[in-house]
């Protein structure tokens, strides 16, 4: 049996079928490009945590780290007691 559709509806379903396609196709594409990038990263952080991890004072790293975080904090908080004395 032959069916007597409107072409420009089958136009129209075949467009937004390409369209739809395309979209899925960008986001793989997204997907597999955050993927490899993230692979990458952990790659790169174990080579150089293997390679410079030999020699590093580690109570020192932390203490670095420490203070770098508690200066963060301080000046997060400061930036936003500053913004609501400001507006409130």
């Amino acid at each position: 049996m032959y069916k007597n559709y409107n072409s420009s509806v089958v136009k129209e379903s075949f467009e937004y079928n390409i369209k739809n396609l395309e979209t899925r196709i960008e986001k793989i594409r997204t997907l597999i490009f955050a993927v490899i990038s993230l692979i990458l990263v952990i790659v790169i952080l174990a080579y150089f945590g293997y390679m410079y991890g030999k020699d590093i004072d580690y109570s020192t790293l932390y203490n670095e780290f420490q203070s770098k975080v508690k200066m963060l904090h301080y000046t997060v908080f400061n930036s936003i007691d500053r913004w609501l004395s400001k507006y409130v």
